[in-house]
């Protein structure tokens, strides 16, 4: 898959904090895309017993490269405010891509943090010609002594193990330069001609945001097929199908999105799923031990080259009972954003 990420799990707080300690809240991302990506979301932090928000903030993770982990971390920090018992959520979204992370259980104590150990003196060590000799290549900041470099010019010249390389540098060099031949044959070969912006089989120009223009844009990028906000609650007992398409003509890729607002009971598994044509995701909230409301998003894409693909959204109190409310379901034939 060209964009996929997902979330490993809570970075920060630790799953021992302290009352005296701040923090800044953060989740580890894995990018198992092809491409590189960068993720950005929300974090909230609820009191486990009471099921009461705590904290809600934004966390962003900067550019993850392909098969790389990062982590979405927020710009602000957190003080607990008292001793307890706290769970964590985050969701995040990236280009063509989103992740979820169910709830994470830390605890919070009023201890202060045992002080570092003991680092016995050892200067001798990072000595010239010692065992752990410091190197101070590649270092940022002002040595106490200056440091003279040694003579090695001749690396820079022509055929040196380290010649210069003035391509792409700008500024003005104390010489001349005399360009090698390059005529149109190689321009043309290279770079696309300014004569086919905007013709047949050429290629189309930008808008005023230096984006496609949407004439130029193929109308099927995305279908929605159900957008559904009920107010009133539905109570459930046993495994219930709140949604099921099946006459909705749908081709190659389905992406299904649910927003779901569930109140547990204590000491009950429920169980969302989706299923796009027998391809089953699902997403299980643990038994707390109270009843809480917790938002779940739920996010499923699957291939399929049958039409009028049956669609599934499942509720399943796994032999108890609780209360849901569908916030938002979005169910979209990505056929053409994910070829």
């Amino acid at each position: 898959m060209d964009y996929a990420i997902r979330i490993t799990g809570l970075f920060c707080p630790p799953a021992l904090a302290y009352s005296t300690e701040q923090y800044r809240p953060g989740v580890t991302v894995q990018n198992d895309g092809s491409f590189a990506n960068s993720a950005s979301g929300s974090l909230r932090i609820y009191d486990k017993t009471s099921g009461l928000l705590i904290k809600t903030t934004s966390i962003y993770s900067g550019p993850i490269p392909a098969g790389d982990s990062r982590v979405a971390q927020s710009d602000s920090y957190w003080l607990p405010p008292y001793e307890g018992e706290f769970f964590a959520i985050a969701h995040l979204e990236a280009t063509n891509a989103k992740a979820d992370m169910p709830p994470a259980f830390f605890t919070v104590s009023s201890l202060p943090p045992p002080p570092p150990p003991t680092v016995p003196a050892h200067a001798e060590q990072h000595e010239d010609g010692a065992v752990d000799e410091l190197n101070v290549s590649d270092l940022s900041g002002v040595l106490l002594e200056g440091q003279h470099p040694e003579d090695h010019a001749s690396n820079h010249q022509l055929s040196g193990p380290d010649q210069l390389n003035v391509s792409g540098l700008s500024g003005v060099l104390a010489q001349a330069q005399t360009p090698a031949a390059h005529g149109a044959a190689t321009h043309d070969q290279s770079v696309e001609a300014t004569a086919n912006k905007g013709i047949a089989d050429g290629y189309c120009g930008l808008d005023q945001n230096s984006l496609v223009s949407f004439d130029n844009l193929n109308t099927e990028i995305e279908r929605i097929i159900r957008c559904t906000n009920p107010s009133d609650e539905a109570t459930i007992d046993e495994p219930s199908n709140i949604l099921d398409l099946i006459h909705v003509p749908l081709s190659h890729r389905i992406y299904v999105n649910a927003l779901v607002s569930i109140q547990l009971q204590a000491a009950v598994q429920t169980i969302l799923s989706i299923s796009i044509a027998g391809d089953v995701k699902t997403f299980t909230l643990p038994a707390i031990g109270a009843s809480i409301i917790l938002p779940v998003f739920i996010a499923h894409c699957a291939n399929t080259d049958i039409e009028n693909a049956q669609v599934l959204v499942t509720v399943d109190p796994n032999g108890g009972s609780c209360f849901y409310r569908f916030d938002f379901i979005r169910v979209a034939d990505c056929r053409r954003i994910l070829p």
